[in-house]
């Protein structure tokens, strides 16, 4: 699995709040240009489910191992970008790995 790292953007977050020309979130001028107003939060909540993104839920791995132990997967590991036991999973995008975490698990 591929999911968008809480601690790559609660740190962007925090760094932009102190520093905000210095820090910028993945498409926050895509971001800045659909809405008329614009704070670092809104960053956050676009990547997690408000502001139209398309995750509806923020998983750090602690939750996300708890999660799929429950229910039933075995050998639940952190990876790293493209790696893992199944090559047809690992499709994730090089330049997304510094903003994604990556989880397997089997079943």
């Amino acid at each position: 699995m591929v999911l968008p790292d809480p601690d790559f953007y609660i740190g962007t977050y925090m760094k932009k709040r102190s520093e905000p020309s210095k820090y910028r979130f993945p498409g926050e001028d895509e971001h800045k240009r659909i809405f008329p107003i614009y704070t670092p939060i809104m960053s956050l909540n676009r990547i997690f489910g408000a502001c139209g993104g398309t995750h509806k839920c923020m998983y750090d791995y602690e939750l996300l191992e708890k999660a799929l132990d429950k229910a039933g997967f075995d050998s639940i590991s952190q990876q790293s970008f493209m790696e893992g036991d199944d090559a047809e999973l690992l499709i994730d995008l090089k330049e997304r790995s510094h903003e994604s975490f990556y989880v397997e698990a089997i079943a």
